[in-house]
């Protein structure tokens, strides 16, 4: 059949649409009459572009205008990207098969010195928006438009600009053209262009078209104008070539359904192959009337009962016609007789490795068929009326049951227990020894492993040996390992070899562990290992002496020891060597804090060495006062709390003093006075003791007022001549003396006059001489209350 050509332009010109239906009336007309002869129909049809817009990286945000497309980079070495989309529907029948499709361009414009490129066509993964595309040289965007940044602006993205590989289009181009100047270009029909095409017949919802991409987007003028589809002579053009598959074949069967016997409440089946063109349709009947949902190719039936017994059919169907099939007979017979138990496993216990048999026996028609369960999950292969265990271990103990089937029905034994009983094991025990340990070379210490009898299995025990006073590859050689008892055997060794030397020490020991017992309790699991000392012995005969010193003061640690040959001496401190400590007595000058800890020495000579014992020295850090007492000002009946803090050797000891005289049960950190009256005003100080000395802290004064509505004031002091005159004010109700000391602190103040306040206010004037070249200090004390 002749190629139909179908060009069209833009889809909202009202009368192309009209010429349009009528080709397509034609195309459907010429559809028919070949498939009417049985021929498949073979034809063209060229597209014109649905939608295709320009991506520019100079203009991220602008679309290009109705005129052109553009593709390549320019001379800035900016690029851009042609996307093209042409609509299917109603252009290529949907069960068309694509045989060739051709990408037609025309380049419009080309820069001056224009660089000749390979473009390419990829097939876009994303949904993207042609927009009003208005303009010809780029203009903003408006929404639904696509861009350099945007599928669809301003808010669906790229996943990235310009359309990003794998993610918006696929990596690999479906067809590529080598473009050079102005001109008419075709992307020639490709396997992958072909089979874009036919994946957009079939599922029209993943149709976005391909995007043009030059493969030299690198190098700067390979930018090519194209002519957009606004263009309805030059616009990119589809040229589409497919066939159609020839008229549909009635269907025939080929095997026809059989007839069958089954008996009551068994499963038929029937079943039917046919042949002609797909798809085909099928309906079973029973005695000619049709079965709801038979529909398949076999129908089956389940619990047969007589009711079922008859003929069926089935009507295979297709667009061509329909045949229906010979009838089958269904015969249902009696049913079987279900299983019965007639003997019952039973319940057995046994010893770990023993043979086990369950046996059970039924009736019912042939053939039964077993199936054994431990705690109700099938036992894979126990398909029996005998289930034998042989070598049965933990794992196995369990209850046991069997379903029996046949054709009428099943039945489940009661449930039989198997209790394995675990053998008491023989238990594992090993001896102590000991050894010299000589002077050079290596002596073996034999430890015994005893089996307390002999055992049917295999046992094994691991060992290993562990330092004590002893430690390994100084004293002894490490050794690990397992003992392998056979059956029978009830002793095994463990051979450690002793390290001899001539260094003088004590005897040492070590010890041997078993562990991880297979087949075998562990009775006595450790054993010690003696080497006894032969060479001749050092001593330490004075050992150093803990000692007590304050912070900067100095300290001797002395020792003295014999032994053989030159004895050399090792200082240590809290166990690490002190430099240049290598003498018998050991001196710190200026001890700190930091000094603080135990003090050892280590003596050697040619036989050996021996450590002393450690001596604890201990540094005193004398009282220091951090905060001292304030002083404090307050009225009559108020509380007071005065405090001091102090660092230095614990404990801190502390006793309070009130004008120099201890204050009885002051004895902490703070001392609290409440209710204070005037009395109780003085000099306060505390004395901070610890076992480096005392140290006594500032003096606070504190002043007791009377009461606002009460209290006496001194107003002014008068000097005239060889006397001053105090004048003070007294309220009513008080006695007042007028008092005076030499010296402060002072333990004692002398009385100048008392005054008795019985008006109010009363303003006294006392005189006293001028001391000469000395102080005087006054002070007025109530003394009682005027009744």
């Amino acid at each position: 059949m002749p190629a139909l050509p179908l060009k069209h332009a833009r889809k909202r010109a009202a009368p192309f649409g009209t010429y349009f239906a009528m080709l397509r009336k034609i195309f459907l007309s010429a559809l028919m009459i070949q498939l009417a002869a049985g021929q498949a129909l073979a034809a063209t049809v060229t597209l014109q572009a649905a939608a295709d817009t320009s991506l520019f990286e100079n203009s991220p945000d602008a679309n290009l205008g109705a005129a052109d497309l553009a593709a390549g980079t320019i001379r800035l070495g900016l690029k851009s990207r042609a996307l093209i989309r042409f609509d299917l529907a109603d252009k290529v029948p949907p069960n068309a098969t694509i045989t060739s499709a051709e990408l037609r361009i025309r380049v419009n414009k080309s820069p001056p010195s224009g660089v000749p490129s390979t473009f390419g066509l990829h097939r876009v993964l994303q949904s993207w928006g042609e927009g009003s595309k208005t303009g010809i040289v780029g203009s903003p965007a408006t929404a639904d438009e696509a861009t350099w940044k945007a599928r669809s602006f301003p808010s669906t993205l790229w996943t990235a600009p310009g359309a990003s590989a794998t993610a918006d289009y696929a990596s690999k181009a479906s067809s590529t053209r080598f473009v050079a100047g102005l001109g008419a270009y075709t992307f020639a029909s490709t396997p992958d262009l072909v089979a874009d095409v036919q994946a957009w017949l079939a599922n029209p919802q993943s149709n976005f078209g391909w995007i043009m991409i030059s493969q030299s987007e690198g190098s700067p003028l390979t930018a090519r104008r194209i002519a957009s589809r606004e263009d309805p002579n030059n616009g990119p053009s589809l040229v589409i070539q497919f066939t159609e598959p020839a008229q549909a074949t009635a269907p025939s069967i080929t095997v026809q359904p059989q007839s069958q016997s089954v008996v009551a409440g068994g499963t038929a089946s029937f079943s039917v192959t046919a042949a002609g063109t797909n798809p085909l349709a099928y309906q079973w009947k029973f005695n000619e009337n049709d079965l709801a949902g038979a529909t398949s190719a076999t129908f089956t039936l389940n619990n047969v009962q007589p009711a079922n017994a008859g003929a069926y059919t089935v009507a295979v169907s297709n667009s061509a016609g329909s045949v229906t099939s010979a009838a089958a007979t269904l015969a249902v017979t009696a049913p079987a007789t279900p299983p019965a138990i007639t003997q019952q496993p039973q319940s057995q216990s046994v010893t770990t490795g023993a043979n086990v048999t369950f046996t059970v026996a039924a009736t019912g028609t042939e053939p039964l068929s077993f199936q054994w369960k431990l705690n109700g999950a099938d036992l894979p292969g126990a398909t029996s009326a005998t289930l034998t265990l042989s070598n049965v271990q933990s794992a196995n103990a369990g209850e046991y049951a069997v379903v029996i089937t046949n054709a009428a029905g099943s039945a489940t034994s009661s449930t039989a227990a198997l209790t394995v009983n675990q053998p008491t094991p023989p238990s594992l025990a090993v001896s102590d020894t000991a050894v010299t340990e000589g002077n050079s070379g290596t002596i073996n210490a034999v430890f015994i492993i005893s089996l307390s009898a002999p055992s049917s299995q295999t046992v094994s025990v691991s060992f290993a040996t562990i330092d004590g006073t002893a430690t390994g590859g100084n004293d002894y050689q490490s050794a690990s390992g397992t003992l392998t008892f056979l059956p029978g055997e009830t002793n095994q060794t463990i051979i450690v070899q002793i390290i001899g030397d001539t260094v003088v020490e004590p005897d040492e020991s070590f010890s041997v562990s078993l562990s991880n017992a297979v087949n075998a309790s562990i009775a006595r699991g450790q054993a010690s290992g003696t080497i006894l000392n032969d060479d001749s012995p050092l001593s330490i005969t004075t050992h150093p002496q803990s000692q007590t010193v304050t912070l900067g003061g100095t300290v001797s640690f002395t020792a003295t020891a014999v032994g053989s040959g030159t004895l050399r001496y090792q200082w240590k401190f809290n166990g690490a060597d002190i430099t240049g400590a290598t003498n018998s007595t050991f001196t710190l000058s200026n001890v700190q804090p930091s000094n603080a800890g135990n003090y050892a020495v280590a003596v050697t000579d040619s036989g050996g060495s021996a450590t002393s014992a450690l001596a604890t020295l201990t540094v005193l850090v004398p009282v220091t006062i951090t905060q001292q007492p304030m002083s404090q000002t307050v009225e009559a009946g108020a509380s007071v709390t005065l405090s001091i803090s102090a660092t230095g050797t614990e404990p801190l000891a502390y006793q309070w003093r009130f004008n120099d005289a201890p204050l009885p049960g002051a004895t902490g950190a703070s001392l609290v006075l409440t209710n204070v009256q005037p009395e109780n005003s003085g000099r306060y100080i505390v004395l901070v003791n610890n076992p480096a000395g005392t140290v006594t802290s500032d003096a606070a004064v504190l002043t007791v007022n009377p009461a606002p509505d009460e209290a006496p004031r001194f107003d002014r002091v008068e000097r005239a001549q060889d006397s001053l005159n105090i004048v003070f004010t007294v309220r009513p109700t008080y006695q007042l003396a007028l008092e005076f000391t030499d010296v402060l602190p002072a333990t004692t103040w002398t009385t100048l006059t008392n005054v008795a306040a019985k008006v109010s206010p009363l303003s006294v004037s006392v005189s006293d001489a001028i001391k000469p070249n000395g102080q005087r200090f006054y002070r007025l004390k109530v003394t009682g209350r005027v009744r």
